[in-house]
């Protein structure tokens, strides 16, 4: 109501997007194993639960190969293919929930939860069915403004359909499926003042790795970064 003409009102309006959402998603995309795939998902989650920040999310996805009929040798489809008789076989499924507690032990120290189940998957070199389900979890804790350390665990079980129990431990190894289970801890300091066009100061990162031995899996290693 000022009759100062050098003075207006701003009146500014905040939005938040809705704390719940539903996604889906199809496509066809080009895989490096399964060449030509139909993939499609569906997601739930919610961003801020009970109002505390909390989020939690539930996916599930697959990928089915398209494949031209009476072919031995895979390629990638072409348009054209599509409306000619295609083969279609399943070949990546997977359950994953993920949960963030952004308030751990009421520190501000972010808590990551995360789970996936992979059904009767195909193994692209043996051709082999295998399960897997996976978890894993992080802290993150902030030391200062400029330096963070993470802890990660992370658990593997891997199970390959239609082989005898002591020939697991070959496919898995030779399929790439391999079960690593680790404890980690990463450490980071990043003092730039723009991560896209920095002008100064610097980013360092440091990582130890113990993977294997008392916690089991098909490798045991120390690893340092």
């Amino acid at each position: 109501n000022s009759k100062d003409t050098a003075v207006t009102d701003l009146k500014l309006i905040i939005t938040g997007r809705k704390p719940s959402f539903v996604n889906f998603r199809i496509g066809i995309d080009q895989d490096e194993d399964f060449y030509s795939v139909l993939q499609t998902s569906a997601s739930w989650g919610n961003r801020n639960i009970w109002g505390k920040g909390r989020q939690l999310s539930l996916t599930i996805s697959n990928s089915i190969q398209l494949a031209k009929k009476g072919e031995e040798q895979q390629r990638a489809i072409k348009i054209s293919d599509l409306f000619s008789d295609l083969e279609l076989e399943p070949v990546k499924n997977a359950i994953e929930v993920s949960y963030v507690e952004p308030w751990f032990l009421g520190y501000r120290m972010p808590l990551s939860l995360g789970a996936i189940y992979e059904p009767q998957n195909k193994n692209p070199i043996h051709f082999k069915y295998y399960d897997r389900l996976s978890g894993e979890a992080a802290l993150t804790r902030l030391l200062d403004k400029y330096t963070s350390l993470t802890f990660l665990a992370r658990i593997e079980f891997v199970k390959i359909r239609g082989v005898k129990d002591e020939e697991e431990e070959f496919f898995r190894l030779e399929g790439d499926n391999s079960i690593r289970r680790r404890l980690s801890l990463y450490g980071r300091r990043d003092t730039r003042d723009n991560i896209f066009a920095p002008q100064k100061g610097s980013y360092s990162y440091s990582s130890v790795d113990y993977v294997g031995h008392y916690l089991g899996g098909d490798f045991n290693y120390i690893g340092k970064k």
